[in-house]
């Protein structure tokens, strides 16, 4: 090992002038490491009664006037009022410069006292380590290693890095699958409101050797052209290709667009969520996650504050939590943000609501839950009714199901002193492909107390249509027959059209590889009753 570091302890202690009065104390190391997790005690001696919540926060040098990390702790009797708090400073706040010594302020704030000290930081949040596959080499031998970086720990780092340039694989092909050679002339450029403007120092000439070549847009191409890179977050790239035969003789071009630049992979929003909660009853929030290009993210991990609750996005985007209200509460600030593990916390994508309380007369009360946030066609839909009355005579409660502006359902339940009613209710394909529940009831002062909650219902089609060969061959011959199954609803109109393979694409003009599309026969027929 090449050295060893001995991290020493800093110490702050604030004891009071009494002589065995209880002592705050905060001890942590004499370095701390950016982007590592350090680990900063504090305690309280000769301490008893009630819980004190101790906050730990990093503020920088020397104006302390930004939050670097912070988090809090507990001290109480079954800890014996003494507590570790991990926190972790993150990087970029800091010059990336070896020789300058840079510091922070660790507070950590008691009750009653604060404590605090300057400590110093380091960039050496871990080790890297290089194997080798032998001990002793001789001349003109094959070396073989490899490298890995661990942690203090001596875990493994989890780290993202970000690259700084966009590649592009070309392929060109005849239409008949011979590959070409030649070379290809590509430029990349900037779409933003509909305008393209191309980026003249990207122009480059590309090799196309066996049908395949590879052009590179490097991020001092775009920095040429626009100095800010940070203002073209929500335009797009595009990259022309022109390709040229070895020949000379044959020239094909083709265009790709629509390479979003975005500064996350995610754009999370708050989705059927309303703006107002009703005081003491659970606040349900629905969140979408979509793609860059606007396509539903699947399996991506939300946080939701207040709360720290996780949930995962279903295949349609979306996901939903259910925030515990108090009766008092002034506002609810929401906040959702994605947490996937692949990308830093830079860039993930969060959105931030307020929600106010909702007031009525009589302050009674309905809240509709349901338990998931996307059904099918088939699933049993668990319908909570959450009541919060003044009143406990006996009284009938009404529930409506709407489906693309048509209602669908209706029921009805009588209640008494019940708190809570519990429903249960068939998806069916009227309800596609999302339906809202309506609930309600009145009172004595016949005001009318109501909710309602609009549900997702997974895409299906309402019909069934089946194709598929009789005899499953690799290929069949010119001009002669093969058979087909059609299995689909009885009494169903079916039409059919055989296409040739190649399909018309508007981003490619000219030259040998522009495919064509030729309709080569129609029909149409009605499936028997009695299929």
């Amino acid at each position: 090992m090449s050295r060893t570091l001995l991290w020493l302890l800093a110490s702050v202690a604030l004891t009071s002038l009494a002589d065995g009065a209880p002592m705050a104390l905060m001890s942590a190391p004499n370095i701390l490491r950016v982007d590592a997790v350090e680990n900063i005690f504090v305690e309280c001696q000769d301490c008893n009664g009630d819980d004190i919540i101790v906050r730990i926060s990093v503020m920088n040098h020397p104006s302390k006037k930004t939050l670097l990390a912070a988090t809090s702790v507990t001290l109480n009797a079954e800890n014996n009022f003494q507590q570790l708090g991990q926190i972790t400073i993150p990087g970029a706040d800091f010059i990336k410069d070896a020789n300058v010594k840079q510091h922070v302020h660790l507070q950590a704030q008691f009750p009653d006292q604060l404590l605090e000290q300057i400590i110093l930081v380091s960039f050496q949040s871990g080790y890297i380590f290089i194997q080798t596959d032998k001990t002793l080499y001789t001349p003109n031998s094959k070396v073989l290693y490899r490298m890995f970086g661990v942690t203090p720990a001596m875990e493994p780092v989890e780290r993202n890095l970000a690259d700084a340039f966009i590649s592009i694989d070309i392929e060109v092909l005849y239409p008949f699958g011979k590959e070409v050679d030649g070379n290809a002339y590509v430029v990349f450029g900037v779409m933003e409101n509909g305008q393209n403007k191309s980026i003249p120092s990207s122009l480059q000439k590309v090799q196309i050797k066996a049908g395949s070549g590879e052009a590179t847009l490097t991020k001092e191409h775009i920095l040429n052209t626009f100095p800010n890179i940070e203002e073209l977050v929500g335009t797009s790239i595009f990259v022309a290709v022109s390709v040229l035969t070895d020949s000379g003789s044959e020239m094909v071009e083709a265009e790709l667009r629509n390479i979003q630049i975005v500064s996350s992979p995610y754009t999370i929003t708050f989705k059927r969520t309303p703006t107002y909660f009703k005081p003491g009853i659970p606040f349900d929030v629905g969140v979408e996650v979509l793609n860059p290009d606007k396509s539903p993210a699947k399996d991506v991990t939300v946080v939701m504050d207040p709360g720290k609750e996780q949930g995962i996005t279903a295949a349609n985007g979306m996901t939903r939590f259910t925030i515990n209200t108090y009766a008092k509460d002034p506002h609810v600030t929401i906040t959702a943000r994605t947490n996937n593990s692949d990308f830093s916390r830079e860039r993930q994508a969060s959105v931030t609501m307020v929600a106010f309380p909702y007031t009525t007369k009589s302050n009674n009360y309905i809240h509709i839950g349901v338990d998931t946030a996307e059904l099918k066609i088939g699933n049993d839909m668990n319908i909570d009714l959450n009541l919060k009355r003044k009143e406990t005579h006996e009284t009938d409660v009404t529930y409506l199901i709407l489906s693309r502006g048509q209602l669908v359902r209706n029921g009805r339940y009588r209640i008494k002193d019940q708190v809570v009613i519990s429903l249960m209710d068939p998806i069916t394909k009227d309800m596609l492909p999302s339906f809202r529940i309506v609930a309600y009831y009145h009172t004595t002062s016949n005001e009318v107390v109501s909710d309602s909650v609009w549900v997702d219902v997974k895409d299906s089609c309402m019909g069934s249509l089946k194709l598929e060969p009789i005899r499953t061959r690799t290929s069949y011959e010119p001009r002669r027959t093969f058979g087909l199954r059609v299995t689909g609803d009885p009494g169903a109109m079916v039409g059919l059209v055989a296409v040739d393979k190649g399909v018309l694409n508007n981003k490619h003009r000219g030259g040998p590889s522009s495919p064509s599309l030729i309709v080569r026969s129609k029909a149409i027929f009605r499936i028997a009753q009695n299929a």
